[in-house]
């Protein structure tokens, strides 16, 4: 007991900090990346709640906001006000007011940390986004090593793949917990930079040794992803790391010891192919126990080796001259690097191989190491196309899946453009391309003029938020990560950092009786401010969280058999969310199911009135009237339905004979 209360004595604040944001990370991750409905508009209640009581309460701001905080959140804001006012032309209302619900759980991230944290206290956030994304990644490696003891998510992932027409090429990649193969390598590579800035400037020195040992994991977890995307955000992320580091030379040991161990357990599990493209076999089984064996040992072995060097490690002084020859040699080896890749690989086509359209199932499986873009440059090309036809306010929140379906040159349904810069454009207009790139801008300016302030944080902390920020913007250039808490959470964190009080150089210890909390009016209305726009918020996920429960509920009883229940928790969730089509959707195929034709054709009709340019609700409404003997008013319905998609099936009058032969 007495034990009990000096380990608690010692406990910071700052400890319960790194210990919410860990656990905030890792939960996030585990409910799938964050990516549906539920799990983000559960994450908008909780950080604006915390807001909200927390100004209310007087305990929020902790310090004055900077200027550059408030910019960078005007930024975030913009977005969210421009998703909100798309909703009057977006296509699918539902869908645009996920979006709005998403963009405000980011928006509510960001004020949480500037407002909750204080001058000097940056460490902290990061060691526990640090540790989430550890948890992540051993769940990921875990889970495919030995699913009997981590769980079955990887095994279930990929059982849905094989089921899915065209997606053979994304079995075996790894995305558990994730929930997508590429956001997994995003977010590998985030942890991979904040596992290296710790193995060199951790507090204590089994703290170095530790993050040392545990940076030999993201990288086989980004090659079992096949993430090349992954790949190239964990360079960028670590080259702006050593760049902004003032010790930068620190870095290294770490850098060779833990990339040495990464590169060997990925190569281990190059020569292990069952475990990679079969799992859940006899074989990968067997081959899945040896990966856990050896990736222990490597975390173990470079652990081990980080702590017998520590000490001459930290006592290491590079003298200028030393600084300036190692600069210069690691400068002639990135020329050496660059031209022996456009000897071996003409830039020139490897352009046009990047270009190349590729076939369905490559454009599914958006497969990076073939060196084709894997369809994202026809997602670009499109999605520019759309920009050029509305630059100033855009298609819509959302409308980008519907306007791809009509314009887009492959065979294939997507929901993003794989982009969130272009996406934004698209979809958002100037407005959306300027508000998302200024947000990375004004971010990126803030943290590098904080580098070098005096009195800074320590222990090149900000170096650690640039290095995320980096790495983050890499994903966010080349993938959805938008539409992934999990992986784009961490880009919000480290921004609202790095603008945010936690970088600035903290305040001397005031002596005498703490200074009176002076109230403005600048700080009175943005105190108003926040509470309105944290009540709105609050307001918005609420009801989407009751709408998705609700629905959820509405899936048990219909599985249960319980028809009229699954109907009446159907029918609430139209009652909390008129605007959405999904709730129609799914009582058109109660009503199918219990074989009420015309109820099932009133509910998809008005699913199609609240989201017309869905071609799949045309096909339900074809397949509807050919029940009820109407193939006149199939026959239109099924020609809408590929006037709003062109692309998704040739011979169309053979699908069209089949649908009747099938009802």
């Amino acid at each position: 007991m007495g034990r009990l209360r000096q380990t608690a004595a010692h406990l910071q604040p700052q400890h319960g900090i790194t210990l919410a944001v860990a656990a905030g990370t890792a939960g996030i991750g585990i409910a799938g990346g964050g990516s549906s409905a539920l799990a983000y508009a559960a994450a908008s209640l909780a950080v604006w709640g915390a807001v909200l009581v927390g100004v209310a309460g007087g305990w929020f701001p902790r310090a004055e906001p900077p200027h550059a905080a408030i910019l960078a959140g005007t930024c975030l804001t913009g977005l969210v006000a421009l998703i909100g006012v798309s909703i009057f032309w977006a296509s699918d209302d539902g869908a645009a007011f996920e979006d709005l619900v998403r963009a405000l759980a980011y928006l509510g991230l960001f004020v949480l940390i500037v407002v909750a944290s204080k001058r000097g206290e940056v460490t902290c956030w990061l060691r526990g986004l640090a540790i989430g994304l550890v948890v992540i990644c051993v769940l990921a490696l875990g889970a495919r090593f030995e699913p009997s003891l981590f769980g079955g998510g990887d095994l279930d992932f990929n059982e849905e793949i094989r089921a899915r027409e065209g997606l053979t090429n994304a079995v075996g990649r790894l995305s558990y917990p994730i929930g997508y193969w590429n956001g997994l390598g995003a977010a590998m590579a985030i942890c991979a930079v904040l596992l290296a800035w710790l193995g060199a400037r951790a507090e204590t020195r089994i703290g170095r040794a530790l993050a040392v040992g545990l940076l030999a994991l993201p990288p086989p977890a980004i090659y079992m992803a096949e993430s090349e995307g992954g790949f190239i955000a964990m360079a960028l992320g670590l080259v702006v790391l050593f760049a902004a580091l003032q010790r930068r030379f620190s870095l290294l040991p770490g850098l060779v010891i833990g990339g040495a161990g990464g590169l060997a357990l990925a190569m281990l599990g190059r020569g292990r192919s069952e475990l990679l493209n079969n799992p859940g076999s006899a074989l990968a089984e067997s081959q899945g126990t040896e990966m856990l064996v050896l990736s222990i040992a490597a975390v173990l072995i470079a652990g081990l080796i980080r702590f017998a060097l520590d000490r001459p490690i930290e006592s290491f002084q590079p003298s200028r001259r030393f600084a300036i020859r190692a600069s210069a040699a690691s400068a002639v080896l990135v020329v050496i690097a660059l031209v022996a890749f456009d000897v071996n690989v003409d830039p020139a086509d490897r352009w046009e191989e990047f270009k190349r359209a590729p076939t369905a199932a490559e454009a599914k499986a958006a497969n990076f190491l073939t060196g084709s873009s894997s369809g994202r440059y026809q997602y670009w090309v499109t999605a520019i196309d759309a920009f050029e036809e509305e630059p100033l306010r855009g298609i819509g929140s959302s409308d980008f899946e519907p306007y791809w379906n009509r314009h887009g040159s492959l065979p294939v349904t997507i929901k993003e453009a794989h982009s969130l810069f272009i996406e934004s454009a698209a979809e958002l207009g100037i407005g959306g391309a300027v508000f998302a790139v200024g947000l990375f801008a004004v971010v990126g300016f803030t943290g590098t003029r904080r580098r070098g302030m005096l009195g800074g944080p320590p222990r090149g902390a900000v170096a650690a938020g640039l290095g995320v920020l980096a790495a983050g913007f890499a994903g966010a250039a080349g993938e959805w990560v938008w539409n992934l808490p999990a992986v784009f959470g961490p880009v919000i964190v480290a921004a609202a950092l790095l603008t945010g009080p936690a970088t600035l150089p903290a305040l001397a210890p005031r002596v005498g009786p703490p200074m009176a909390f002076i109230r403005t009016r600048r700080r009175f209305a943005g105190g108003v401010a926040i509470l309105l726009v944290a009540w709105a918020a609050i307001c918005a996920a609420g009801l989407l969280v009751l709408a998705q429960r609700a629905l959820d509920d509405s899936r048990d009883a219909y599985f249960r058999g319980d028809v009229q229940d699954a109907l009446a928790q159907a029918a609430e969730a139209n009652q909390l969310e008129p605007w959405a089509a999904e709730p129609y959707v799914f009582m058109a195929q109660v009503y199918r199911a219990t074989g009420d034709i015309p109820a099932a054709q009133a509910a998809i009709g008005e699913a199609i009135e609240r989201s017309p340019q869905q071609w799949r609700l045309w096909i339900v409404a074809t397949q509807l009237d050919i029940k009820a003997n109407d193939l006149a008013g199939a026959r239109a319905n099924f020609d809408r339905a590929y006037e709003l998609a062109p692309n998704l099936r040739r011979g169309s009058e053979r699908y069209f004979r089949g649908l009747v032969e099938q009802e």
